[in-house]
């Protein structure tokens, strides 16, 4: 399917795009491109298509379809039934990849320096987090904001847990099983699909749901999460804390964070 936008003549659903429509959203039957979900930027790339190229600025989801949003290039047009195939900028989701896999161990940093490793819902609890390619930004909850001893500290749990080349792990479970997992961090109030994909940071999905109440597993990033994420920790390189400020009275901090 392809979608025109609104306001202008034609504008709604088409049989046949040109370049002239400008910008357009085209649905594919299946794709390999992820959309902007849980704060990570989508991907970008291109659809090509026999004499067709359209440019994907990025890809969101809407009445549970994925919609690629971008231009034709002068001179191509887009028919509805055409064989299309996704060339997603890989080059991109590779910088986006470390930043995201670092939000989740600086989730695990936080709770090590502030909560003394221990979880507790409503302290400390993640409210927010923007990924892309440049940067990442955490949102949390804290009353006060951290002290440059706490800075440093947090800082160092992450750079200590790239240098130690760990693998990470990815695996769609069931619902009911992932939630038995002492360890997992996750974003209360937020509604998770069934079965849900669970990435850890050091230990394999299995050996967590084999023993789901071991205490070792409070010093293992584990949360519910369909980003994408790198294959070992070491991929990220260096981590950076570059600003902590509050962003509202009584809720907590803001964080950005540069990785390379």
């Amino acid at each position: 399917m392809v979608i025109t936008g609104r306001g202008g003549e034609g504008a709604g659903f088409r049989d046949e795009v040109t370049a002239a429509d400008g910008l357009i959203g085209v649905i594919l039957s299946s794709t390999s491109f992820y959309y902007e979900s849980g704060g990570q930027a989508s991907d970008s790339g291109n659809l090509i298509a026999e004499k067709t190229n359209f440019r994907v600025d990025y890809a969101q989801t809407y009445g549970g379809y994925v919609v690629h949003v971008g231009q034709l290039v002068e001179g191509d047009k887009l028919v509805v039934g055409q064989s299309i195939s996704s060339e997603v900028d890989y080059v991109k989701r590779s910088l986006v990849a470390p930043n995201h896999t670092m939000t989740h161990v600086l989730n695990l940093a936080l709770k090590t320096v502030l909560m003394e490793g221990k979880l507790s819902q409503g302290l400390c609890d993640q409210k927010g987090s923007q990924v892309d390619a440049e940067k990442l930004r955490f949102d949390f909850s804290w009353g006060s904001s951290l002290s440059s001893a706490q800075v440093a500290l947090i800082e160092n749990i992450v750079k200590e847990k790239i240098n130690s080349k760990v693998p990470v792990y990815n695996e769609v479970v069931p619902l009911s099983d992932a939630m038995k997992i002492s360890a997992l961090r996750r974003v209360f109030g937020e509604a998770y699909p069934d079965p849900v994909r669970v990435v850890s940071v050091g230990v394999d999905i299995r050996s967590l749901l084999s023993d789901p109440e071991n205490a070792q597993w409070e010093a293992v990033s584990v949360e519910f999460c369909g980003g994408t994420h790198l294959s070992n920790t070491s991929e990220a390189e260096d981590f950076v804390l570059i600003e902590e400020s509050g962003i509202a009275k009584g809720r907590g901090g803001e964080m950005w964070i540069v990785t390379s």
